[in-house]
């Protein structure tokens, strides 16, 4: 089982660290078409899953929004959103 990052993991990677204090840079990102995209397919397969998921990682425990984004990733349209989302954070 692949362990997911934590916000002080990720902030030991330089291109999450450069992104995480570059707001500018995070809100175009997380404003951009493929942004939105992936929101609204990761809602229609997961519901209202998402949201408790979300929830749940906000007070440490990553294991359910993990196991929807791999699910996510897994599928054609979502690992290609997730590709492109990758391409934008290395413009």
């Amino acid at each position: 089982m692949k362990q997911t990052p934590n916000l002080e993991q990720l902030k030991q990677n330089p291109d999450a660290a450069a992104l995480l204090n570059d707001q500018q840079a995070l809100r175009q990102l997380l404003q951009s078409q493929d942004a939105r995209r992936t929101l609204s397919l990761l809602q229609q397969q997961s519901g209202p899953q998402l949201q408790e998921a979300a929830k749940q990682a906000g007070q440490g425990n990553t294991a359910a929004l993990s196991a929807i984004l791999e699910r996510f990733a897994d599928s054609t349209e979502g690992k290609g959103l997730m590709e492109q989302l990758e391409r934008q954070l290395h413009k």
